[in-house]
């Protein structure tokens, strides 16, 4: 009788602890073996999450060009113009962060024009979701009789090929959508933005 309340014991502990490790302790998708969580509950210390909207796409434009490397300074050496920093984070429905998510950018310089290599490059988000680039403020520019306000383009590649193509924008007085807003700060050499790139289709 003994053995069996123990063996009954055994297995109630053995199914605690397992609904512990798929559900307590924050389920997860593994992208590749040995690769960390490519999706992970936000820490409760993180939510809710403010003003956290689904991303809008907008348009790729005539100048994206495809093959770019990975690098995390998009703007060469002695570029003209304020420099930027950009950081934020990558989430799923606003709940789950993601790792190992590509974001490939794409911008026009101070002075409102593009290059083929240059004011271009590919980061990945690490195990936190987290991105961070550096490049200039882009300068806006007219196109077709039209004047673009300010904006650096970008392609979302999630781990498991969902795509979303989008541009973040600078000053909330052109009329953007707020969910492509960037949040800046002026720091003594520059400004530093904060922008959350939220996959919600």
């Amino acid at each position: 009788m003994k053995n069996t309340i123990q063996a009954i014991d055994n297995r109630i502990t053995i199914g605690f602890f397992g609904l512990l490790l798929l559900g307590g302790g924050g389920y997860f998708w593994l992208w590749k073996a040995g690769r960390l969580p490519v999706v992970t509950p936000l820490p409760v210390s993180s939510q809710p999450v403010v003003m956290c909207l689904p991303t809008k796409a907008d348009a790729e434009g005539p100048y994206y060009r495809a093959g770019v490397r990975e690098r995390r300074k998009l703007s060469p050496e002695g570029a003209q113009g304020d420099r930027l920093v950009v950081k934020g984070r990558v989430m799923v429905e606003c709940s789950q962060l993601v790792a190992g998510a590509r974001v490939e950018l794409w911008q026009a310089d101070a002075g409102g024009n593009y290059h083929d290599d240059d004011y271009r490059g590919v980061v990945f988000t690490d195990q936190l979701g987290s991105y961070e680039f550096e490049t200039v403020m882009p300068g806006a520019y007219g196109r077709d009789g039209v004047m673009r306000p300010a904006h650096i383009h970008f392609k979302l590649t999630l781990p498991d090929g969902r795509q979303l193509t989008s541009q973040m924008y600078f000053d909330a007085n052109t009329g953007v959508d707020l969910s492509q807003l960037v949040k800046l700060q002026q720091v003594n050499e520059g400004w530093v933005g904060n922008f959350d790139v939220v996959w919600g289709q």
